[in-house]
């Protein structure tokens, strides 16, 4: 095998610039990629609860009776591997929550089957993000895997019968659609306005201030800057809300937030 076990299922440290490069710019202005948007609390809830109940589903192998019924094939190599163990770094549950969170988010989720004497010996997820599915000279869909680091010349290639691929609703049937892709405009949306309440609340949800005078107070722009910042100093944080003293014909006006912006803080 021309790839090892140690690299084929480690992560997120491969190709990172593929997740947090680039990405849907959204009607909201918001970047959205399959990283950014399981930031958005209502979207990874979703993610998470379809993942972790399919991983909470039992996997059983069954061995079919002559000349009807079945019985579970609790000697067959698969067994453990589907039921208990798939590989010796985590638990049935997690590999299932993996790959599903994986076929959710991004279209697919993929897992290098490694075999011994021909028989299954372990199952490794393997990144979406390291994965191309293409077709070979006989027509027949190949998987090809980047390896952990630029030393590797090409890709690695698997046959159908040593990746288990799962996936989703999508236009072709050999995968599915990326939901985060698909509803990056929904999810743009959620991202900015939790922007935009955050950085309100940061503020102590206090409207913008003018501060009027009369003629004009500086003549330099260092003066109004420093005049700026010692405002800043004494109404911001604990000083919040308390009383100011103005004088020489000065003026407060509060620029108030609109209800269409409280409505949808």
């Amino acid at each position: 095998m021309a790839i090892r076990a140690d690299s084929v299922h480690r992560s997120e440290q491969f190709f990172p610039w593929v997740d947090v490069i680039g990405g849907d710019r959204t009607a909201a202005g918001m970047d959205v990629n399959a990283n950014t948007a399981l930031t958005l609390s209502s979207y990874f809830a979703c993610i998470r609860n379809a993942s972790e109940d399919i991983g909470k589903i039992p996997a059983y192998v069954y061995e079919q009776l002559r000349p009807r019924g079945r019985q579970l094939a609790v000697d067959h190599p698969n067994y453990d591997l589907l039921r208990i163990e798939p590989n010796e770094e985590m638990s049935a549950m997690t590999f299932k929550e993996t790959l599903m969170h994986h076929a959710m988010n991004r279209g697919g989720g993929f897992a290098w089957i490694e075999r011994e004497d021909g028989w299954p010996s372990a199952l490794w997820p393997i990144h979406p993000s390291r994965v191309r599915i293409k077709r070979d000279d006989t027509k027949r869909l190949v998987y090809d895997v980047r390896g952990e680091d630029f030393s590797q010349e090409g890709d690695v290639r698997f046959q159908q019968r040593d990746m288990i691929h799962i996936h989703g609703l999508g236009s072709v049937g050999t995968n599915g659609y990326v939901m985060s892709a698909l509803a990056a405009d929904a999810i743009g949306l959620g991202l900015a306005s939790r922007n935009y309440a955050s950085k309100f609340f940061k503020h102590d949800a206090t409207p913008r201030t003018v501060i009027m005078y009369p003629e004009r107070m500086f003549k330099s722009k260092d003066a109004v800057k420093h005049f700026k910042q010692r405002w800043q100093e004494v109404q911001a944080g604990e000083n919040t809300h308390k009383m100011a003293v103005l004088q020489e014909g000065m003026k407060i006006q509060q620029l108030s937030v609109s209800p269409e912006d409280a409505q949808l803080i």
